[in-house]
């Protein structure tokens, strides 16, 4: 699937799938347990995160075909592939949980959506 992405589309993919990677165990935990979502990490996160999910943003919102493949992207099952093989010890944490662990990355995936502005279903 993401072969068939555009190149420009795939470097903003990159940077999903790098933050997926470094995702913290014990973060996971504190969001299940205290609630503590994506957006309020997104808001306390390392300026070169920022700058790239804004970069990637300007971008995605500057073309609804792009926007359409990066949310094609974000999804429940690639994201905890990615976690499994990518991240065991986060993937780990979430199958622990069981569903409240699934739900917890699924609003992970609408906050990342929003994050960077392509939650809206494309127009035909």
């Amino acid at each position: 699937m993401l072969k068939r992405q555009n190149p420009l589309v795939r470097g903003h993919v990159n940077t999903y799938f790098e933050w997926l990677k470094s995702i913290k165990p014990e973060d996971i935990i504190v969001g299940i347990e205290t609630g503590k979502t994506l957006k309020d990490a997104y808001k306390e996160a390392p300026y070169r995160w920022r700058l790239a999910v804004a970069m990637a943003r300007g971008f995605l919102k500057a073309s609804q075909k792009y926007a359409e493949q990066f949310r094609q992207i974000l999804r429940l099952d690639l994201a905890l592939l990615t976690l499994k093989y990518e991240n065991p010890e986060a993937y780990a944490v979430i199958e622990r949980y069981g569903q409240k662990g699934i739900n917890y990355l699924e609003q992970c995936l609408k906050d990342a959506l929003e994050i960077f502005g392509v939650t809206g279903e494309q127009k035909a």
